[in-house]
């Protein structure tokens, strides 16, 4: 049984803060329009999800 992949999962794999990815993953003004898509695309191949997150509306 794998994990889920978490907020820290991603934000270690991009060597950015936890508060970063939950900014981008919630759609909240605070991050660039470029780590914000770099987050996506992270969270994307690491299959992460949240019911709220911007991911869901894509």
């Amino acid at each position: 049984m794998s994990k889920n992949t978490t907020m820290q999962d991603i934000a270690h794999k991009l060597n950015i803060s936890i508060n970063a990815v939950s900014i981008a993953l919630n759609d909240k003004e605070g991050v660039s329009h470029e780590l914000r898509m770099q987050i996506l695309e992270a969270a994307s191949e690491m299959n992460y999800t949240l019911k709220n997150s911007i991911l869901k509306r894509l």
